[in-house]
């Protein structure tokens, strides 16, 4: 990101809730990594398998996936 970041970034706010997944990864890897989720895995799992199938030979990468475990409000 660093000198291409915008000036000015939009916040926006999503509800997520118990067993809601949410997987956040870098331009390092490659965009259709969505198509082969399988949302029941874990989500170790799930991050594991896009690093390894998805990730670009010339770029760094980092993959986050997490599973809302707690209760709704």
């Amino acid at each position: 990101m660093g000198y291409r970041i915008p000036h000015a970034l939009a916040t926006h706010q999503v509800s997520i809730g118990p067993g809601d997944l949410l997987v956040i990864a870098t331009d390092g890897i490659l965009e259709d990594h969505v198509q082969d989720i399988d949302f029941a895995a874990p989500a170790m799992a799930i991050a594991e398998h896009i690093l390894d199938a998805y990730s670009r030979e010339s770029d760094d990468a980092l993959v986050l996936a997490a599973r809302h475990r707690g209760v709704s409000s």
